[in-house]
């Protein structure tokens, strides 16, 4: 794909200093280290609007823009950040295009040299528009990314000449490691026979510790071209031999997709027999399967299993406990002071019992008071009555307002409703742009949902209105974080 810059699509010509300032002013406050009153004043954690707008020097706007996603910072912090750096991108700064490349093009083992953000999507299209439009600025962070794109062969066909040629650029514009990236290029055929004596008769000999080495060298693609498929392929050779290592590595290639089909049941039984013998890297990663939708109920049966044989830790929160009778007079008593969670029980008896519309009736009012006392579950309970009918005729409309209420207080169920109504035009005209926001919003929360829904509505939407997608999404979290 040969993506050209287009100053119409890029939002005009706004220099890079001001835009920069955009997304540096966000993080000014962020991380403390604001040198100007007008910066101080002008941005408040407690509001909606993006923390973007106070201008200063264009020295200390190429260094702030390098620190705002390198320095470590809480979620939301970070999520402001990311608003304010997908705003100057837009604007046509060219810093921040070369940022929002970078992290673009982030995979769960790529990071070409720079630090991963859970905040991110992967999304290799809008990595390469970004990097290209930064490159043909002259940015040389920008050359640099381009060079390990298309060394990795990420998005791209793998190309070692053309990788060379950036990482050339970048070494002139004094990229840290772009010479070294121009050395290894020229000794890898070297390098690749020499490490290949070392470790492939060890390999095929059945030595599982040399397999690791040779599938670790194709994945960090040092000093072998990297390659996913080969690197899963050794690993699924240690695996067989027992490996447990290799197993709960190999389970993270299923999670990512890397090498191999996309499976979570596949990395939950690969996870469960690294726990079973020596590896326990994967237990975290098995209480969240745990609770992911995609995961089969006989895995996650499984998943139980293992936690009792553990005698629940790590597995603590996978092990569900049955909640105990409440006592129904208590819960009503509550209910009448105008407590939320016994509005909401008393609404979910009564939607329970349904012997007659007036039971629904009453569900309805007790959920619609635990709604108006900030309950997001009473909320998805009213949507879901709205969308099938049940206590009242079938409002789309209606349905999709709960929903939404609930989602913007972070409801994952709301905002998944949410995303699917507007993507099938349900009760509203058909929005891919919102709907792709919202489930942005699911994968800041970290969803299992998410990644399916982006991956469906991704193709119907431009890379620049992805992007302004994504900065709505982090406003969206940040609003909701420091509210």
């Amino acid at each position: 794909m040969k993506t050209k810059l287009n100053p119409k699509n890029m939002g005009g010509n706004m220099t890079d200093r001001v835009a920069i300032s955009l997304c540096v002013a966000g993080a000014l406050m962020i991380m403390g280290v604001a040198n100007s009153a007008s910066a101080l004043t002008a941005l408040s954690f407690h509001t909606e609007k993006p923390l973007c707008g106070s201008d200063m020097s264009a020295k200390d706007a190429v260094i702030m823009t390098d620190r705002i996603l390198h320095t470590p910072m809480s979620k939301a912090s970070q999520a402001q950040a990311s608003n304010c750096v997908v705003m100057a991108a837009i604007g046509g700064a060219a810093s921040a295009q070369a940022m929002l490349g970078a992290h673009y093009a982030q995979s769960g083992y790529f990071r070409a040299n720079m630090p991963s953000s859970p905040l991110m999507p992967q999304d290799v299209e809008a990595a390469l528009y970004w990097l290209r439009s930064a490159a043909v600025a002259g940015n040389a962070e920008a050359e640099y990314q381009l060079g390990r794109l298309y060394e990795y062969g990420l998005g791209v066909d793998q190309d070692d000449a053309i990788a060379a040629q950036y990482y050339e650029k970048a070494k002139k514009g004094h990229v840290y490691d772009a010479g070294r990236a121009v050395l290894r290029i020229q000794s890898r055929g070297k390098a690749t026979a020499r490490f290949m004596a070392a470790w492939q008769d060890k390999a095929n000999a059945g030595d599982t510790s040399a397999m690791l080495k040779i599938a670790s060298a194709y994945i960090s693609g040092d000093p072998v071209i990297q390659s996913f498929t080969e690197a899963a392929a050794w690993l699924q050779k240690a695996a067989d031999a027992g490996d447990s290592t290799a197993q709960s590595r190999l389970a993270r290639l299923y999670l990512d997709g890397a090498g191999v089909a996309k499976d979570k049941n596949q990395a939950v039984d690969l996870f469960l027999k690294a726990s079973l013998g020596s590896d326990h890297t994967g237990d975290l990663w098995l209480i969240g399967l745990y609770k992911d939708p995609d995961v089969k109920s006989d895995r996650k049966a499984a998943i139980v299993k293992r936690a009792a044989m553990a005698g629940g830790q790590p597995f603590t929160d996978a092990v569900t406990v049955p909640d105990e009778k409440p006592d129904m007079a208590e819960v009503e008593r509550l209910a009448q002071k105008e407590d939320k969670d016994a509005e909401y029980t008393m609404g979910i008896m009564y939607l329970g019992v349904f012997k007659d519309p007036e039971d629904l009736q009453k569900a309805q009012t007790w959920l619609q008071r635990a709604a108006s006392h900030g309950s997001t579950d009473a909320e998805i309970n009213l949507g879901d009555m709205a969308y099938t009918g049940k206590g009242s005729a079938q409002d789309y409309t209606a349905a999709l307002s709960w929903y939404e209420k609930a989602g913007i207080k972070g409801d994952g169920m709301g905002l998944y409703n949410a995303a699917i109504m507007y993507r099938d035009g349900l009760g509203v005209a058909s929005d891919p742009i919102k709907a792709y926001t919202y489930g942005q919003r699911m994968q800041l929360r970290g969803d299992g949902r998410a990644q399916t829904l982006l991956q469906g509505l991704r193709p119907k939407i431009n890379v620049i209105d992805r992007a302004r997608s994504f900065g709505e999404a982090c406003r969206m979290y940040f609003a909701w974080f420091a509210a």
